[in-house]
């Protein structure tokens, strides 16, 4: 028997694995084997048919989802678009903040105070935060901020490079979906705030994952929630806002978009 796990990933491997193989038993995991692309479903569903499916219907919805929005002060001064591709990039985004000392500034001020009034004043003993974003080098930058104003609690960056079981001691931890979106679990996780506008089924089911309904067992009242960033100036986040409250629709115990005074 050969077990595979998070088949979604590397999808035309497993595919061509499949037929090209003669393995008597296979067991293939995934929280998230639907995705947006349609082709991709359909050889999915050939794959795995879903009656052939290990699936009783029954799932834990814990996970309370929020959006932030916010504002730019002038959207002429940053730049979001690939233009080889002609389509949004957050890595282009994220590259063009780094240039804008001002804009800079008020973004990470922005998760600075999201870290103070919507992690530490909630926060039971030792709870912990993720956050996302879309570059290294923004991981880096946001840690290196949060950290002296953070300074009794462990703040990390986790990418390729750092050390994971490090990783797991530390109560505010910075990275990306590649380096902790799938297959990684993180004991004792709160809140996940996604600062990477993502538009992916998968991936943002994969990390609005990351909380387990096992921090119950340590504190009965506590309340996982996934937060992301909207950019109301930018089409392309209020499109994946709206994409997003049709993912979860039916995995979340509530949906609610926050309209913050925000401007960077």
């Amino acid at each position: 028997m050969y077990k595979r796990q998070e088949v979604h990933q590397d999808i035309h491997l497993n595919y061509r694995q499949d037929l090209y193989t003669h393995c008597h038993k296979t067991i293939s995991l995934s929280g998230t084997l639907e995705g947006d692309d349609e082709f991709i479903n359909n050889r999915t569903e050939i794959m795995f048919p879903k009656d052939e499916r290990i699936d009783n219907g029954e799932s834990v919805i814990f996970t309370a989802v929020e959006a932030l929005q916010y504002r730019l002060a002038d959207p002429r001064t940053l730049k979001w678009i690939n233009k080889a591709r002609k389509s949004y990039s957050h890595v282009i985004f994220e590259q063009s903040l780094m240039k804008n000392k001002r804009a800079l500034k008020n973004y990470l001020e922005m998760i600075s105070d999201f870290v103070t009034h919507e992690f530490r004043k909630v926060r039971e003993g030792d709870q912990k935060l993720l956050i996302y974003c879309a570059t290294v080098e923004m991981c880096t930058v946001v840690t290196n901020y949060l950290k002296p104003r953070n300074s009794d609690l462990k703040v990390m960056r986790y990418t390729a490079e750092d050390d994971f079981d490090e990783m797991l001691e530390s109560d505010l931890i910075v990275s990306t979906l590649k380096s902790l979106g799938t297959a990684q679990d993180v004991p004792k996780l709160l809140h996940v705030l996604m600062t990477d506008a993502l538009g992916s089924k998968q991936g943002n089911r994969q990390a609005m994952g990351r909380m387990r309904d096992t921090i119950f067992k340590i504190w009965p009242n506590a309340k996982p929630t996934f937060y992301y960033f909207v950019c109301v100036d930018i089409d392309k986040h209020l499109e994946y806002h709206y994409r997003k409250v049709e993912n979860f629709k039916g995995r979340v115990v509530g949906h609610k978009l926050v309209n913050t005074d925000y401007v960077i």
